[in-house]
């Protein structure tokens, strides 16, 4: 006798262990139902990493995010001062001060200024980067979550457990775990 959808033979990730198994030969089940389930050491792994992962890119960037604002809080605090020196000499006039002082004044004005404009650039860039690093982060996480998820195997259609061709603690090899029909 064969169902009328044939039989359908489910297979587990090749080199996995078989952790679990929910069902017998013989048993009817609703579509969805688990049918077993694959070690998922390794998974459980890769989706620690990634989580980890996540957290260090999101701390990484409040640090960096932080040093950055400070570095451009300094360059305004610098091009300020440079500012008020070079205004202080301006007032003393020019019995009191030489050209060539109240030139490199400005030049210093000039640096600072050049200074700050840097660092605002580079603050925009580091704050590209950081939440493209945050969103890569997130999207290895949601893989790794999803990946996890892939190795309980369910059901396809409400049916019968035909088979089962492996035990628990079996590795899979590519070959069907369990068979099943409509």
């Amino acid at each position: 006798i064969l169902p009328s959808g044939g039989i359908v033979k489910i297979m587990g990730v090749p080199g996995l262990t078989i952790e679990k198994i929910f069902v017998a030969a013989g048993q009817t089940v609703k579509q969805g139902t688990p049918l077993f389930q694959l070690d998922g050491v390794t998974v459980a792994g890769g989706l620690a990493g990634a989580t980890l992962d996540l957290e260090t890119a999101k701390k990484d960037a409040e640090y960096r995010a932080t040093i950055e604002a400070m570095t451009v809080k300094l360059m305004e605090a610098r091009l300020q001062h440079a500012k008020r020196d070079a205004a202080n000499y301006r007032a003393v006039g020019s019995s009191g001060i030489s050209e060539k002082e109240l030139s490199r004044l400005q030049q210093a004005v000039e640096e600072s200024q050049a200074g700050l404009d840097v660092e605002k650039v580079r603050a925009q860039q580091l704050q590209f980067d950081l939440a493209n690093s945050i969103r890569a982060a997130t999207i290895r996480q949601d893989a790794a979550a999803a990946g996890a998820a892939r190795y309980a195997a369910r059901a396809p259609s409400d049916g019968t457990v035909l088979k089962i061709d492996r035990g628990e603690g079996d590795q899979t090899t590519g070959e069907p775990v369990v068979e099943f029909g409509d």
